[in-house]
């Protein structure tokens, strides 16, 4: 019996771990609505990060950055963009970037 509870808490203790809020993903696109593979992004918030977008142009913000931050995200042949982004307010989580 101690057994069968002591299992019971593992196990819901790593469903608690498992569903930690990690960040906010958003998704690079160009003016066609495609995917924008690696993409440099600067997170500058609480915490100044660099990311890449990935190959399907997304790219997470760590928590640690904070709830307000600017992304400033540069790619080869496009235009660089800046954008501010507060989480407590509604917000795109797509970011367009427009060819030079």
């Amino acid at each position: 019996m101690k057994r069968t509870i002591l299992s019971l808490l593992i196990i819901l203790s790593i469903q608690l771990f498992a569903n930690e809020y990690k960040g906010t993903t958003f998704r690079v696109l160009d003016e066609k609505d495609s995917y924008i593979t690696g993409a440099k992004i600067t997170v500058i918030g609480a915490k100044e990060v660099i990311i890449f977008s990935d190959l399907d142009g997304q790219f997470t913000v760590p928590a640690e950055v904070g709830k307000t931050f600017s992304l400033k995200i540069e790619m080869v042949s496009f235009r660089e963009e800046v954008k501010e982004i507060d989480t407590t307010k509604p917000h795109s989580k797509s970011i367009e970037l427009t060819s030079k």
